[in-house]
């Protein structure tokens, strides 16, 4: 996770989606790498958007 968002915020990409292969993986537990993301880009001090990408989910770059 910590390298993810140093990439984007080298990159300095405006928006960055978590997501997951797991089909286990708990809606609880996606709430917490957004957060833990959150906090790693509050760090940088950067506009970046950490959110988690859903299923159908349309994101127009």
């Amino acid at each position: 996770m910590d390298d993810v968002v140093q990439i984007a915020v080298d990159a300095r990409v405006t928006l960055l989606a978590f997501f997951h292969h797991d089909p286990s993986h708990s809606d609880e537990k996606n709430d917490v790498m957004v957060v833990r993301g959150r906090d790693r880009v509050r760090v940088h001090g950067v506009p970046l958007d950490c959110f988690a990408a859903q299923v159908g989910m349309v994101i127009e770059l």
